[in-house]
């Protein structure tokens, strides 16, 4: 990877890119402001304008996690929970925005029947502070789909006290 130079009115800079064993040689361009646009995008509803933005943001390492947790937000707006929950997994392996990925990735896997799972992401927000009122009152409706209604009534005090 060489990296070459900015644009004069400092919009794009290019680099060489030489895949390993020489199998692919390019010289990619990149846009400085693909991230903003994308985010610009997800604000206006145009999902799939922001998706292929931060696809090409995670490409080529632009803001790598914060471009993979809003493309997985993306999907997760298009209904393509598939999609976003592979993104919200490697973040996690990652430890990168954990909390947040564990976060949507429990709704995600409660819509998907996964109530154990959904349930153990939702108590490691819980546990480490994240957003305490809407994670206990996620893990809260788990509780009562399980028939655990004192732990669901104390998940729904603490959401209340938040």
């Amino acid at each position: 990877l060489y990296l070459g130079q900015w644009s004069p009115d400092s919009e794009w800079f290019t680099f060489e890119y030489n895949r390993r064993g020489h199998m692919l040689y390019q010289l990619v361009a990149v846009d400085a402001a693909t991230y903003y646009r994308a985010i610009c995008a997800m604000s206006l509803a145009d999902y799939d304008s922001a998706i292929a933005d931060l696809n090409a943001c995670v490409e080529n390492k632009i803001s790598p996690d914060d471009s993979r947790f809003s493309r997985a937000l993306c999907y997760l707006q298009q209904g393509k929970n598939d999609e976003a929950k592979a993104d919200f997994d490697a973040l996690i392996e990652k430890g990168a925005r954990e909390y947040e990925a564990r976060y949507y990735r429990a709704l995600i896997l409660r819509a998907q029947g996964d109530n154990e799972n959904a349930l153990a992401d939702l108590t490691v927000c819980v546990d480490n502070g994240f957003d305490l009122a809407n994670s206990c009152y996620q893990r809260a409706q788990i509780y009562f789909d399980l028939g655990m209604e004192e732990a669901a009534v104390a998940d729904l005090e603490a959401s209340l006290a938040e």
